[in-house]
């Protein structure tokens, strides 16, 4: 057992309609706005949840997952459930998160990076922070097989379960991803959280996976000094202060932008980023971009293997003034879009998307 370990609780509460509006303005990744829609309109005070649906998924019956009455039911266990739900995309949506193999690569030339073989832990500990939504240090590492990984690393200590020995002192692996910067989108080739890192063993970032001592590990760690040391043909890369294009990326203004009050959709109202929830699992973040003269832009970051595609052929207000027409340019084909934003509250963007002329839907929920 770590001493470091985040341990999670949840607890059952009664929870109304109206609170539950409140709280979903917290939870983009959830679905109960569509849910609060619906049963608004039934006039039903109380809904009585026992589960949740995985998210991309849309139950039209609700069956064996979500359970209706009238009148005044409880809410049990829902809370707990949304307290977990919400820790998960706060998680995922931060600044560490967002940074992509461009940004990895840009920060790798710019004057704030300092290639080192070797820093403790309290010398990172040190660094300013990066990224301002993020309290813990970021380290880049550059692979002996020329990828890009970043890394948040801490000081932990495992006792032994059952034993009375002196606890070992080790590096927690709290996060990491790498991304192979010469594939056309810099796909993400690795990703973890929570690794472990015992005194000598090393750490195979382009395989994200602990390693002997000679079998080609990127990172190693010496517990008697509390050192991280890069492998062969490796870098540890320190940043003196946030790069110049993390800034940009991690705090676009279009996508803190909120939306203007009010149901009147201007093209402004589409800036920002959403959770993309596709039919077949397919899912992550679609940042959209709207400039002075209402030219729509952005991108599309996958969650299955955190590459980067761009959005093209945008269009606005083609039918209505909340329509919407988009693609996104993958590999091997073109995923096009036509949707709506949502006028209540314009934090839904819902529609269909067309693969090789093969319809289905998908919905986006706006990230605050």
């Amino acid at each position: 057992m770590f001493d470091s370990a985040h341990q999670a609780k949840s607890r059952k509460s009664l929870v109304s309609i109206d609170s539950l509006r409140k709280v979903t303005t917290m939870l983009p990744g959830l679905l109960v706005l569509p849910i609060l829609s619906i049963y608004e309109d039934a006039a039903l005070n109380r809904i009585r949840v026992t589960g949740g649906p995985r998210p991309g998924i849309i139950r039209s019956k609700f069956k064996s997952v979500w359970t209706v009455a009238s009148g005044r039911t409880a809410v049990t266990g829902l809370l707990g459930w949304l307290v977990v739900a919400m820790a998960g995309f706060t998680a995922r949506g931060d600044g560490f998160d967002r940074l992509e193999g461009p940004d990895l690569g840009a920060a790798l030339n710019d004057p704030a990076a300092r290639k080192v073989q070797t820093a403790t832990l309290a010398e990172l500990d040190q660094l300013p922070r990066a990224l301002p939504d993020l309290r813990s240090t970021v380290l880049l590492v550059q692979t002996d097989q020329g990828a890009i990984s970043r890394l948040v690393i801490s000081s932990a200590r495992r006792r032994k379960p059952g034993g009375d020995q002196k606890p070992l002192t080790v590096a927690m692996v709290e996060r990491f991803a790498t991304f192979d910067s010469t594939a056309r989108a810099a796909r993400r080739t690795a990703a973890g959280s929570n690794l472990p890192l015992f005194d000598g063993f090393h750490l195979d970032l382009d395989g994200g996976y602990v390693v002997p001592a000679d079998q080609g590990g990127d990172l190693y760690y010496d517990a008697k000094e509390n050192r991280l040391h890069a492998g062969p043909g490796c870098w540890l890369v320190l940043l003196d202060q946030s790069p110049a294009a993390w800034t940009i990326s991690s705090s676009d203004p279009d996508a803190a932008r909120k939306p203007t009050p009010g149901r009147k959709v201007v093209p402004q109202d589409f800036a920002g980023r959403f959770r993309y929830f596709g039919d077949g699992g397919f899912a992550g973040v679609l940042t959209l971009t709207v400039d002075d003269q209402g030219e729509l832009g952005g991108s599309f970051r996958s969650d299955a293997n955190g590459a980067t595609y761009p959005l093209v052929n945008g269009r606005l207000g083609d039918s209505a003034p909340n329509h919407i027409t988009f693609t996104l340019e993958l590999p091997r084909a073109r995923l096009e879009h036509d949707a709506h934003l949502w006028t209540d509250g314009k934090a839904v963007l819902a529609g269909t998307a067309r693969l090789q002329d093969r319809p289905s839907g998908f919905y986006a929920l706006r990230e605050e």
